[in-house]
């Protein structure tokens, strides 16, 4: 990307209000922050959001980050949009996330994120809720519909102790708003074949990547064992598998706006592979590409590593040292900011 693209990017992303934030678990071995020399490059100066990872000696992350940043966001007009990034979410092309992110503003959509089961071949839970490692949050749409910080923490209060809170969240949301449920169902059903087709276009002669093997057949899976690869679960799970998921659906009630959801699938090319490329490719990590109909076309935004909290600068441990040698591999092929 050209110094006069950055330039028109960065005024874009200061007139319409855009913060970027992330999480940090773990200052002394965190991914993001020494590039954020870097991100100064990209993002108006103030538009950037830090949550501490670590208070009260206890990490802080998931559903109570969030409701930290959307307490600061609605507390104030400085900002109307959220581009929220994990520290082991590695942005591959800045232009085209800007250029996806444009979609979601015009959608008028809640939040974007990747769906969180039908997708990834290791995330087999809801494909209506989504991951937020690489997430949108539409800070106007909240303010404009009058919610309030206290208006979602009480929502969430109220559904996070409920056993069946999943089960109840589709009841209410087919009850009170069948046609908006219907439509993210939709969206949800096409986005998981489109993704299996840009699959099979990138791996023609094997479109499943070796991690699923691990995901199907390993019962010491650090993840969940004996899994089925890109299934999903809504039809039978009665809680929500995340806890963050319930400020989703607070934010669908409230607002009763939908889900946009991003294309993803896993980081896994077989004729990379064939080339000789030495970074990690066994489909646990994820890619996230523009949302465009062409299979042939879509760009590589962004990739996310998972294992985040495994990463050090002094590996002791073994899982320390595999996975800190896998993200640093990540970093070095696709971190282009």
């Amino acid at each position: 990307m050209n110094i006069e693209t950055m330039k028109k990017l960065k005024i874009w992303l200061s007139q319409n209000k855009v913060c970027f934030v992330t999480n940090s678990i773990s200052m002394p071995s965190n991914l993001l922050l020494p590039s954020l020399k870097t991100y100064i490059d990209y993002i108006p100066i103030h538009n950037f959001y830090l949550i501490q990872g670590i208070k009260n000696n206890e990490p802080f992350y998931g559903l109570n980050a969030f409701i930290e940043m959307l307490a600061y966001m609605l507390s104030n007009n400085n900002f109307d949009y959220v581009i929220y990034i994990d520290e082991d979410c590695f942005i591959n092309d800045f232009e085209a996330l800007i250029d996806e992110f444009k979609l979601f503003k015009s959608s008028n959509c809640c939040i974007a994120g990747i769906q969180d089961g039908g997708v990834l071949c290791h995330r087999n839970h809801s494909k209506i809720m989504v991951n937020t490692f690489l997430s949108f949050w539409n800070i106007s749409l909240m303010r404009n519909k009058k919610i309030t910080i206290n208006t979602i923490i009480d929502y969430v209060k109220e559904k996070i102790k409920d056993d069946k809170v999943y089960k109840n969240f589709i009841s209410t949301i087919k009850s009170t708003n069948n046609e908006l449920y219907n439509f993210m169902c939709s969206r949800a059903d096409k986005m998981i074949l489109n993704i299996k087709d840009f699959r099979e276009f990138l791996n023609p002669e094997n479109p499943e990547p070796p991690y699923c093997e691990i995901v199907r057949n390993d019962p010491n899976n650090p993840i969940e064992p004996h899994q089925t690869p890109y299934s999903f679960d809504d039809e039978t799970e009665e809680k929500n598998f995340e806890p963050y998921y319930v400020l989703e659906q607070a934010l669908i009630i409230l607002t009763g706006n939908p889900i946009y959801y991003l294309f993803s699938t896993d980081l896994y090319n077989e004729k990379e592979i064939k080339n000789g490329e030495t970074y990690d490719l066994s489909g646990l990590s994820s890619a996230v590409y523009n949302n465009i109909e062409t299979v042939k076309e879509h760009k590589l935004i962004a990739v996310h590593t998972w294992y985040s909290r495994a990463y050090t600068k002094w590996p002791t441990m073994p899982i320390q040292l595999s996975q800190t040698k896998r993200i640093n591999t990540i970093i070095k092929k696709f971190s282009k900011i």
